[in-house]
């Protein structure tokens, strides 16, 4: 009798959970975040003393800055209450949850519009009021506090209006390089002041981006709105094509938004090399190079964590050497790691100038994007053969230890591997130079223009 309830107990306790109820879970925790991204916090009350004491204020300001508090809350409380339960209250209807990948989709429709509107209109009155607080404050100052009221702004802009950017440039985050370039308080601080207006157009530029990206995302639901759905079951080939064209230019509204804040990111951190001292900018740069160019380190990231893995399966005779050569690596890899970053920024410029209006088969353009790129896979050449020897003298230290020796070898292999689609790549880049020789065989092997013929 005993066993039999045991047998049931057990039974009961293996029947799967409810996949109704687990679905209704993962939605309703799916439009919390998405209320939270649509319609973000306003400052609160710790992070608004922070922001005064980053300001320098203190009890002689107090007064000041709790007048300055409760206009803050006054202008936004009741405001941030209404959109987002307006919010709350349609987001079911105007997004659905994909099974596949756990996040919710936009549904077009007028849900999805008021939406969008709620958010856009919710995000400009607490841009607006950030603004209004952290310059009231700035005003009471009466000496200089750890940072200035423009770098405050940054923070502040980047967690409230911040999303991803295809361009890397656009990624950046200026506070993030201050913070590597490691400067004692003083000298950081007098270069913050020193570049005050610079850091002051870099938050303009991520809150201007927020509100061009907000407006197209609002355009773009309204006209799939107007179109009503499943417009394009119906749509002729020409009305296809022009709404696509339509949403098309949105999307290229939505990119082009990136530019303004990459040019701001790009003077600032100009700005930044230019007053910091040699070693300081060295890490800064250093640092920039990997958020620009991640993929140039990836052998050498890879190869050094599975030194220092192997090091850690090894006994300290062999972990020595192994670390040494991981340390010497390093340092033989130095000198590249600038020169690949040079040579990366070559290809960027010499797309761009290909982007910019260089006709396709434009031979001076082309060949000096091809160039480009072939001089950064030579720089990377060496690097890797750099690596490899370093490699192999690690799995000579390593000979008879098993897991330091698979780990050393896969990096080996994926060295190899990396070595072949350059060889590809390097083909490719020399195939490409002959056809454009054989396209204009008058053309000069530099891809200069050939010169005019004469006047009659």
């Amino acid at each position: 009798m005993i066993a039999a309830l045991v047998a049931c107990i057990a039974t009961l306790a293996a029947v799967p959970p409810d996949p109704d109820a687990a679905r209704a879970a993962a939605q309703q925790s799916a439009e919390r975040d998405l209320v939270t991204q649509l319609v973000p916090a306003p400052l609160g009350a710790d992070a608004r003393r922070a922001m005064a004491a980053a300001l320098g204020l203190g009890t002689t300001e107090a007064e000041a800055v709790t007048l300055l508090d409760a206009r803050y809350q006054a202008a936004i409380e009741r405001r941030h209450h209404d959109a987002e339960r307006a919010v709350r209250a349609r987001i079911a209807s105007s997004h659905r949850l994909a099974p596949a990948t756990g996040a919710l989709e936009p549904q077009p429709g007028p849900e999805l519009v008021a939406v969008l509107r709620e958010s856009a209109a919710w995000r400009a009155t607490l841009a607006s009021a950030d603004a209004e607080w952290v310059q009231g404050l700035a005003d009471q100052r009466r000496s200089v506090g750890p940072e200035g009221p423009s770098m405050v702004l940054v923070r502040r802009a980047a967690e409230r209006d911040g999303m991803p950017a295809s361009d890397p440039l656009a990624d950046v985050r200026l506070p993030e390089l201050i913070d590597v370039a490691g400067l004692e308080p003083a000298p950081r601080r007098a270069i913050e002041e020193a570049m005050e207006p610079v850091l002051a157009r870099v938050a303009a530029a991520i809150a201007a981006r927020r509100r061009t990206v907000d407006a197209a995302e609002v355009e773009r639901a309204a006209l799939l709105e107007s179109w009503g759905p499943s417009w394009r079951l119906t749509a002729d080939l020409p009305l296809a094509a022009e709404r696509e064209a339509a949403l098309g230019r949105i999307d290229a509204r939505v990119r082009a938004a990136e530019a303004p804040l990459a040019a701001a990111n790009r003077e600032a951190t100009s700005t930044l090399l230019r007053m910091l001292p040699s070693a300081a900018a060295d890490r800064v740069r250093d640092r920039v190079d990997r958020l620009l160019w991640p993929w140039l380190g990836e052998s050498e990231r890879s190869l050094d964590a599975a030194a220092h893995d192997a090091a850690a399966a090894s006994p300290a005779a062999v972990a020595e050497v192994i670390e040494a050569a991981r340390a010497d690596l390093r340092t033989r890899l130095e000198p590249t790691r600038r020169e690949a970053a040079r040579r990366a920024e070559r290809i960027d410029a010499a797309a761009e100038a290909l982007g910019d209006g260089a006709a396709p088969h434009e031979a001076a353009a082309v060949l000096a994007l091809l160039e480009a790129e072939s001089s950064l896979e030579d720089v990377l050449a060496r690097r890797r053969r750099t690596m490899r020897e370093a490699a192999e003298r690690m799995r000579r230290a390593a000979a008879g230890e098993a897991r330091a020796t698979e780990l050393i070898e896969e990096r080996i292999a994926a060295l190899e591997a990396a070595a072949r689609m350059a060889a590809w790549r390097q083909s490719g880049f020399d195939a490409r130079r002959e056809e454009l020789r054989t396209a204009a065989p008058g053309a000069p092997a530099d891809g200069s223009a050939p010169p005019a013929p004469a006047a009659p």
